[in-house]
């Protein structure tokens, strides 16, 4: 009888080991909405969960893009506890409407051995410039001046200003001093340029703002001396 009952540990002892796995589970679900954002470097914490009764091993964290860092503290996580994941989304001013990016976490978990962490928001500009959001110059000459006019807006509920203006040879623009735009309000932006060569050159308007969200603003162009051109800022 004794030995039936050892026989019968050691069996379940055995059961237990063979069917012991690690399981992992990101805390707060598998998607992160940072939701209506201005284009600049989010960040996040996401824990990752062991479930499971057995030793959960990350293998590697890969994310879709080179703008996504996502290191973890530590590789192992033992039964019930947590590591934890620093995220890091760098967007820039060229970033614009709906962002979705993917971390892949790699595992020993035997039932997602590759968890998909989806990231996404929407970027809204604080400060938006149109007609276009680019230097376009018509018409350009040699020695003839052309002018690109642009609106800058400010779609935030604060005072913004702007300041310390810089841009490329052959430019000049209608700001001289700091501007204050009121919040909701608009302010003209008028770009002149004399092409000193024939052909094409690229040009550039620099200015900081007082606008946490969005410290500098370039706008990039182009123009052929003989024709047209442009460029996304």
């Amino acid at each position: 009888m004794k030995k039936v009952v050892i026989f019968g540990l050691m069996l379940f002892l055995a059961n237990v080991m063979l069917y012991a796995q690690p399981k992992l589970v990101i805390m707060g679900g598998d998607t992160y909405d940072w939701g209506p954002t201005a284009p600049k470097s989010l960040r996040a914490t996401i824990k990752i969960k062991n479930e499971g009764d057995k030793d959960l091993y990350i293998s590697k964290i890969k994310p879709s893009c080179g703008c996504t860092t996502a290191p973890i503290d530590k590789n192992t996580i033992a039964p019930g506890d947590h590591g934890t994941i620093k995220l890091i989304l760098n967007l820039d001013n060229n970033s614009t409407g709906n962002i979705k990016k993917i971390v892949k976490i790699f595992s020993n978990d035997p039932r997602s051995p590759e968890k998909i962490l989806n990231l996404v928001c929407k970027i809204v500009k604080p400060i938006y410039i149109k007609p276009y959001s680019y230097l376009k110059f018509n018409d350009a000459a040699v020695g003839v001046a052309s002018t690109c006019e642009l609106t800058v807006e400010n779609r935030t509920k604060e005072v913004i200003t702007f300041s310390k203006y810089e841009y490329s040879d052959g430019i000049s623009i209608n700001w001289y001093k700091d501007i204050t735009v009121q919040a909701g309000g608009s302010v003209k932006l008028k770009v002149t340029y004399v092409p000193d060569t024939i052909g094409f050159q690229s040009v550039t308007v620099k200015f900081k703002t007082s606008c946490k969200e969005m410290q500098y603003i370039t706008i990039t162009g182009g123009v052929d001396a003989d024709g047209a051109g442009y460029f996304n800022y």
